[in-house]
């Protein structure tokens, strides 16, 4: 019981670091230190693709578009909330990272359509009245 308890709390950690990253990139952005956010530079841990799951996704529609039965799946919120968006990091095909990112902090859900950005592809500016819409920046630096 120890053992799963220790677990909960580091992947908790986890996803915090990664809230955490996520708000200080827009914040950068935003007061005019970065010209755009390059999603791998905020995150301390390896992926190679990286999905978007707008407000309401249903459990069986991330695991369809993952590809396999993620048991994470089950500790979101995402089904019943339009507070947050899914963010679920994947590497070799398997879900490496995943946090509910408050759309207050940066609304990534009009990027969502069910496919994938390479690690390479996830670079983002802000857009919007109060600049915390995410758009893909179609030609990186």
């Amino acid at each position: 019981m120890i053992g799963l308890a220790a677990w909960a709390i580091t992947v908790r950690a986890q996803r915090t670091r990664l809230e955490e990253g996520l708000a200080r990139a827009v914040q950068m952005f935003n007061i005019g230190y970065a010209s755009h956010i390059r999603l791998a530079e905020f995150t301390d841990f390896e992926w190679d693709l990286f999905y978007i799951f707008p407000p309401y996704t249903s459990g069986d529609q991330i695991v369809s578009t993952l590809g396999y039965d993620w048991f994470g799946v089950r500790f979101t919120s995402i089904a019943e909330s339009d507070n947050v968006n899914l963010l679920v990091f994947m590497r070799e095909g398997r879900v490496v990272r995943w946090v509910e990112l408050p759309r207050s902090t940066g609304d990534f859900a009009l990027l969502a359509d069910d496919s994938p950005f390479t690690l390479e592809a996830a670079v983002f500016i802000m857009v919007g009245n109060d600049g915390r819409v995410f758009q893909l920046l179609e030609a990186p630096e």
